[in-house]
Protein backbone atom coordinates (compact mmCIF):
# COMPACT_ATOMS: atom_id res chain seq x y z
CA UNK A 1 0.00 0.00 0.00
CA UNK A 2 2.89 2.46 0.85
CA UNK A 3 4.28 1.75 -2.27
CA UNK A 4 1.18 2.81 -4.22
CA UNK A 5 0.80 5.80 -2.36
CA UNK A 6 4.49 7.03 -2.95
CA UNK A 7 3.56 6.21 -6.87
CA UNK A 8 0.77 8.32 -6.73
CA UNK A 9 2.80 11.13 -6.01
CA UNK A 10 4.32 10.70 -9.19
CA UNK A 11 8.04 11.33 -8.41
CA UNK A 12 9.52 11.52 -11.91
CA UNK A 13 7.20 14.77 -11.83
CA UNK A 14 8.81 16.02 -8.85
CA UNK A 15 11.37 17.40 -10.70
CA UNK A 16 10.24 20.56 -12.17
CA UNK A 17 9.18 21.60 -8.85
CA UNK A 18 12.44 21.63 -7.87
CA UNK A 19 13.79 22.89 -10.62
CA UNK A 20 11.89 26.02 -10.69
CA UNK A 21 12.05 26.78 -7.25
CA UNK A 22 16.13 26.79 -7.46
CA UNK A 23 16.03 28.85 -10.77
CA UNK A 24 14.29 31.53 -8.15
CA UNK A 25 16.89 30.97 -5.44
CA UNK A 26 19.67 31.09 -8.02
CA UNK A 27 18.49 34.16 -9.01
CA UNK A 28 17.85 36.21 -5.66
CA UNK A 29 21.35 34.82 -4.87
CA UNK A 30 23.07 36.13 -8.16
CA UNK A 31 21.48 38.82 -7.06
CA UNK A 32 22.77 38.97 -3.43
CA UNK A 33 20.17 37.93 -1.39
CA UNK A 34 20.94 34.43 -0.89
CA UNK A 35 23.61 33.72 1.93
CA UNK A 36 23.75 36.56 3.71
CA UNK A 37 23.29 34.49 7.07
CA UNK A 38 24.01 31.03 6.01
CA UNK A 39 22.29 28.85 8.50
CA UNK A 40 19.25 30.87 8.05
CA UNK A 41 19.14 30.90 4.36
CA UNK A 42 20.29 27.06 4.37
CA UNK A 43 17.19 26.35 6.33
CA UNK A 44 14.68 28.29 3.88
CA UNK A 45 15.80 26.98 1.22
CA UNK A 46 15.11 23.02 2.61
CA UNK A 47 11.28 24.43 3.59
CA UNK A 48 11.25 25.89 0.05
CA UNK A 49 12.18 22.74 -1.97
CA UNK A 50 10.15 20.75 0.93
CA UNK A 51 7.21 23.00 0.43
CA UNK A 52 7.32 22.62 -3.55
CA UNK A 53 7.73 19.08 -3.63
CA UNK A 54 4.68 18.25 -1.18
CA UNK A 55 2.46 20.65 -3.10
CA UNK A 56 2.86 18.88 -6.37
CA UNK A 57 2.80 15.61 -4.76
CA UNK A 58 -0.51 16.17 -3.09
CA UNK A 59 -1.57 17.57 -6.74
CA UNK A 60 -1.06 14.62 -8.20
CA UNK A 61 -2.65 12.99 -5.46
CA UNK A 62 -5.44 14.77 -5.68
CA UNK A 63 -5.73 14.19 -9.75
CA UNK A 64 -5.30 10.46 -9.32
CA UNK A 65 -8.76 11.08 -6.61
CA UNK A 66 -10.61 12.35 -8.96
CA UNK A 67 -9.87 10.59 -12.14
CA UNK A 68 -12.02 7.80 -12.58
CA UNK A 69 -9.99 5.73 -15.49
CA UNK A 70 -7.17 5.01 -13.26
CA UNK A 71 -8.56 2.93 -11.26
CA UNK A 72 -6.77 -0.50 -11.48
CA UNK A 73 -8.73 -3.83 -9.66
CA UNK A 74 -5.46 -3.93 -7.21
CA UNK A 75 -6.32 -1.26 -5.57
CA UNK A 76 -9.49 -3.00 -4.09
CA UNK A 77 -12.81 -2.75 -4.93
CA UNK A 78 -14.43 0.57 -5.38
CA UNK A 79 -17.64 0.11 -2.23
CA UNK A 80 -17.16 3.34 -0.06
CA UNK A 81 -18.46 6.54 -0.44
CA UNK A 82 -16.41 9.12 -0.03
CA UNK A 83 -17.11 12.56 -0.97
CA UNK A 84 -19.79 11.79 -3.46
CA UNK A 85 -17.76 9.20 -5.17
CA UNK A 86 -17.33 5.53 -4.87
CA UNK A 87 -13.45 4.64 -4.10
CA UNK A 88 -11.58 2.17 -2.50
CA UNK A 89 -9.90 2.18 0.52
CA UNK A 90 -6.76 3.07 -1.12
CA UNK A 91 -7.81 5.95 -3.49
CA UNK A 92 -9.33 7.88 -0.14
CA UNK A 93 -5.70 7.09 1.80
CA UNK A 94 -4.54 8.84 -1.17
CA UNK A 95 -6.92 11.83 -1.20
CA UNK A 96 -6.53 12.04 2.45
CA UNK A 97 -2.80 11.89 2.15
CA UNK A 98 -3.00 14.67 -0.58
CA UNK A 99 -5.04 17.24 1.77
CA UNK A 100 -2.42 16.11 4.84
CA UNK A 101 0.03 17.28 2.19
CA UNK A 102 -1.58 20.63 1.08
CA UNK A 103 -1.62 21.13 5.01
CA UNK A 104 2.19 20.45 5.67
CA UNK A 105 2.41 22.80 2.66
CA UNK A 106 0.23 25.59 4.34
CA UNK A 107 2.18 25.50 7.69
CA UNK A 108 5.59 26.29 5.88
CA UNK A 109 4.25 28.68 4.24
CA UNK A 110 2.71 30.73 7.00
CA UNK A 111 5.91 29.76 8.64
CA UNK A 112 8.09 31.78 5.78
CA UNK A 113 5.26 34.43 5.27
CA UNK A 114 5.98 34.96 9.13
CA UNK A 115 9.52 36.08 8.28
CA UNK A 116 8.32 38.10 4.44
CA UNK A 117 5.80 39.45 4.73
CA UNK A 118 1.91 39.08 3.88
CA UNK A 119 2.62 39.27 0.65
CA UNK A 120 4.20 35.99 0.22
CA UNK A 121 1.71 34.55 2.44
CA UNK A 122 -0.96 35.74 -0.75
CA UNK A 123 1.33 33.75 -3.37
CA UNK A 124 1.76 31.06 -1.22
CA UNK A 125 -2.24 30.55 -0.83
CA UNK A 126 -3.09 31.10 -4.51
CA UNK A 127 -0.76 28.70 -5.07
CA UNK A 128 -2.26 26.19 -2.80
CA UNK A 129 -5.47 26.85 -4.32
CA UNK A 130 -4.29 26.50 -7.49
CA UNK A 131 -3.14 22.74 -6.74
CA UNK A 132 -5.91 21.63 -5.55
CA UNK A 133 -8.21 22.97 -8.18
CA UNK A 134 -6.41 21.99 -10.96
CA UNK A 135 -8.10 18.43 -10.17
CA UNK A 136 -10.53 19.00 -7.56
CA UNK A 137 -14.06 19.49 -7.06
CA UNK A 138 -16.15 21.62 -7.81
CA UNK A 139 -13.62 23.59 -9.61
CA UNK A 140 -11.47 21.30 -11.95
CA UNK A 141 -10.10 23.38 -14.29
CA UNK A 142 -8.51 20.21 -16.15
CA UNK A 143 -11.49 19.50 -17.08
CA UNK A 144 -12.09 22.69 -18.78
CA UNK A 145 -9.01 22.23 -21.06
CA UNK A 146 -6.75 24.80 -18.88
CA UNK A 147 -4.76 22.43 -17.07
CA UNK A 148 -1.50 22.52 -19.21
CA UNK A 149 -1.79 26.57 -19.09
CA UNK A 150 -2.33 26.24 -15.09
CA UNK A 151 0.11 23.87 -14.57
CA UNK A 152 2.66 26.48 -16.81
CA UNK A 153 1.73 29.12 -13.92
CA UNK A 154 1.71 27.09 -11.07
CA UNK A 155 4.98 24.88 -11.86
CA UNK A 156 6.98 27.80 -13.54
CA UNK A 157 6.91 31.71 -13.11
CA UNK A 158 4.79 31.22 -9.67
CA UNK A 159 7.14 28.96 -8.08
CA UNK A 160 10.09 30.78 -8.98
CA UNK A 161 8.58 33.81 -8.02
CA UNK A 162 7.99 33.06 -5.10
CA UNK A 163 11.36 31.38 -4.18
CA UNK A 164 12.92 34.44 -5.06
CA UNK A 165 10.52 36.89 -3.23
CA UNK A 166 11.41 34.87 -0.13
CA UNK A 167 15.11 35.94 -0.36
CA UNK A 168 14.54 39.21 -2.01
CA UNK A 169 11.10 40.81 -0.45
CA UNK A 170 11.21 42.53 -4.19
CA UNK A 171 9.28 42.41 -7.19
CA UNK A 172 11.83 41.58 -10.09
CA UNK A 173 10.25 40.41 -13.87
CA UNK A 174 13.83 38.03 -13.75
CA UNK A 175 12.42 35.08 -11.73
CA UNK A 176 9.06 35.17 -14.03
CA UNK A 177 10.62 35.30 -17.46
CA UNK A 178 13.36 32.77 -16.83
CA UNK A 179 10.76 30.37 -15.93
CA UNK A 180 8.93 29.98 -18.86
CA UNK A 181 11.43 27.31 -19.87
CA UNK A 182 10.84 25.53 -16.96
CA UNK A 183 6.99 26.06 -17.37
CA UNK A 184 6.62 24.56 -20.72
CA UNK A 185 8.08 21.14 -19.39
CA UNK A 186 4.76 20.44 -17.26
CA UNK A 187 2.40 20.68 -20.58
CA UNK A 188 4.90 18.78 -22.73
CA UNK A 189 4.60 16.25 -19.80
CA UNK A 190 0.75 16.22 -19.88
CA UNK A 191 0.48 15.66 -23.66
CA UNK A 192 3.12 13.28 -23.82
Amino acid sequence: MLTKIFKSTRPATLVVSILSTFLGIIIAYRQGYVFTNHAWDLWRIFLIIAAAVFLQSGMNMMNNYFEDDIFDATDGPRNLEFLGRTRSHLEITIFKVGITLFAVTALIAIYIAAYTGIQLLIIELIGIFAAYAYAGEPINYKKYGLGPLMSFIMMGPLMSYASFFIFSKSFSLQPIICSFTLGLFIPAILLA
